[in-house]
């Protein structure tokens, strides 16, 4: 669904991710993507990237970033 011939240089930054963050993290972000209509590298590269830079290296890691995301968010809207 993604992609069937992907370049070399996209398999050897996948392989970077899978070894950062684990297969879990990177099959997640792939179906995000495939949730979003969005089955681009770089669009999947991008999700990646972003989390990384977040400091996510395992699934958990993820869900804390993301239920911190949801819970600031919430707070912003309750001090208004």
């Amino acid at each position: 669904k993604i992609n069937a011939n992907p370049s070399q240089q996209s398999l050897d930054e996948l392989k970077g991710y899978v070894e950062q963050m684990g297969p879990e993290c990177c099959q997640r972000a792939f179906d995000i993507a495939l949730d979003e209509k969005k089955t681009s590298w770089s669009y999947i590269r991008a999700i990646l990237r972003n989390k990384l830079a977040q400091g996510v290296r395992c699934l958990a890691d993820w869900d804390a970033v993301e239920d911190k995301r949801k819970g600031d968010g919430e707070d912003d809207y309750w001090a208004k």
